[in-house]
């Protein structure tokens, strides 16, 4: 039978392989502790026009609007007002710097909706339409740089309740954060 107590170069070879691996666990850990602390661009800082959106756009009057959604970006809009730091403007008179993506949560949803249709080159007709959403059950806010929600958020958090009025929770952790960022040279 062969030999089983490991060579020199084994045993090398595993403590080297254990630190590098130890190092790498490490590093990884950083990381994911600096990302969710990393001050935010000096664009945020210095912004002074923010949208409010939700997932179905900013129009809060419009039937594709989920309602839980709606009542949460009017909060959301309340406290930043409130807040003083920016204008929330609609994007239409006003170009956006920010925009704030707000999304009450909630495991699913189904909102049923009709649609009309007529025009010169269709059939007029009505049509049952429904509108599903899945996702978290905790409350998100999401902040954007520019006028859309095309890119990757500067800023993200979830938290059960965290939109919820009057305090709106995330957005007085946005605050905070906003306000770390003014402090860094």
């Amino acid at each position: 039978m062969g030999n089983s107590v490991p060579s020199e170069k084994a045993l090398e070879y595993r403590r080297r392989w254990g630190s590098a691996s130890l190092l790498v666990v490490l590093l990884m850990l950083a990381a994911s502790v600096n990302a969710k602390d990393s001050t935010l661009p000096k664009l945020v800082v210095h912004a002074t026009y923010i949208r409010i959106t939700t997932d179905n756009g900013s129009d809060f009057s419009s039937p594709r609007v989920y309602p839980e959604d709606k009542e949460a970006a009017i909060d959301v809009w309340d406290a930043v007002r409130k807040w003083g730091k920016y204008r929330v403007v609609n994007g239409t008179s006003q170009v956006p710097e920010l925009v704030l993506l707000v999304r009450k949560g909630r495991r699913a949803d189904v909102m049923p909706s009709v649609g009309i249709h007529a025009g010169s080159d269709t059939k007029p007709g009505i049509t049952p339409n429904t509108q599903a959403d899945i996702g978290s059950t905790q409350d998100m806010l999401a902040l954007y740089e520019g006028a859309s929600v095309d890119n990757a958020p500067l800023w993200r958090r979830m938290e059960a309740k965290g939109l919820d009025a009057p305090q709106v929770e995330l957005v007085q952790q946005l605050r905070a954060a906003v306000e770390a960022a003014a402090k860094v040279p």
